[in-house]
């Protein structure tokens, strides 16, 4: 291969890759912008009324809880977060581990993954401390 050549194509894949980062950049993720968490989702609203808060609030995703360690959050359902995309919400499932069980602990996140989540985000209690009850300010 000629030197001309060479420095043709290196150029070429070059201009590719940050064409193509640019446009990976530009894209909205989950991460983008305001979200919504939840550790109970509320009894009351339903999926479209909640994709409505979040529209409201100018976010576009809900973290909703998924797990703690071992033990399945019954909210978290293949049924809710279809109903939150089609109401075009974005849907990450988080999930608190301790690592006592980390097989079970995830696949639980698995679970979530299969059930439509956009994202499974972990959350260790040692790291933000109030998982294990409610944060100082909501405690009275």
């Amino acid at each position: 291969m000629s030197r001309p050549l060479a420095a043709l194509l290196v150029a070429l894949a070059f201009a590719v890759g940050a064409a193509g980062a640019a446009q990976a950049a530009s894209a909205p993720t989950v991460f983008d912008g305001q979200a919504l968490w939840l550790s109970q989702v509320p009894a009351g609203p339903t999926p479209a009324t909640l994709a409505a808060t979040l529209a409201a609030t100018g976010s576009r995703t809900v973290y909703v809880k998924a797990a703690d360690g071992t033990i399945a959050d019954p909210q978290f359902t293949p049924t809710l977060v279809a109903a939150l995309h089609a109401a075009g919400a974005r849907v990450c499932a988080w999930t608190v581990i301790y690592g006592a069980d980390p097989v079970g602990e995830a696949a639980l996140a698995a679970t979530a993954a299969h059930a439509g989540a956009n994202c499974v985000i972990y959350a260790r209690p040692r790291v933000i401390p109030w998982l294990s009850g409610p944060p100082d300010s909501a405690r009275g």
